[in-house]
C-alpha cells in the first residue's frame, strides 16, 4: 500500500539535537528530510517508537528552533556494512513561536525547489 502524506517532503540535510528519557542520552544527528509536519533523521543507535522528544532544530547557522515531536516509527539500516537507524518524527502541533518560524523556514525552502523546477 502506497503511502499518504499530507505534505511533500524535501531531502534537505539540517543539524538536529535532542534527549531521550530512557535511557537518558544526548543526541545528535542530522535530518534526512523535513516537511511542515514532520523530519526523518539518521541515528547511531535506535530511540523508541512513541517516545516525546524537544529537537533543536538548526535551520540557519545564526538560529536553532526547539520543536517538539513524536517518534512515529524507528527502522535499522545496513549501510556500507554498517548498522544505521533512522526515525521518523511527526511535530505536535502547538504552533508557538519555534514551531511557526520552521514552519515558514520549511515554507520558504519547498518554494525555491520548486521554482527552481519549473
Amino acid at each position: 500500500m502506497p503511502e499518504q502524506r499530507r505534505y511533500h517532503r524535501m531531502k534537505i540535510h539540517l543539524p538536529v539535537c535532542f534527549e531521550t528519557e530512557n535511557p537518558v542520552s544526548f543526541i545528535c544527528s542530522s535530518t534526512i528530510d523535513i516537511s511542515p509536519t514532520g523530519l526523518a533523521i539518521r541515528l547511531e543507535g535506535p530511540i523508541k517508537q512513541g517516545q516525546f522528544v524537544t529537537l533543536s532544530v538548526e535551520i540557519n547557522p545564526e538560529k536553532t528552533v526547539k520543536v517538539d515531536a513524536e517518534v512515529i516509527w524507528v527502522k535499522k539500516k545496513i549501510r556500507n556494512g554498517e548498522e544505521e537507524y533512522r526515525a521518523g518524527l511527526k511535530i505536535i502541533d502547538k504552533m508557538d513561536k519555534d514551531e511557526t518560524e520552521f514552519i515558514r523556514f520549511v515554507a520558504k525552502k519547498m518554494t525555491e525547489i520548486f521554482k527552481t523546477q519549473q
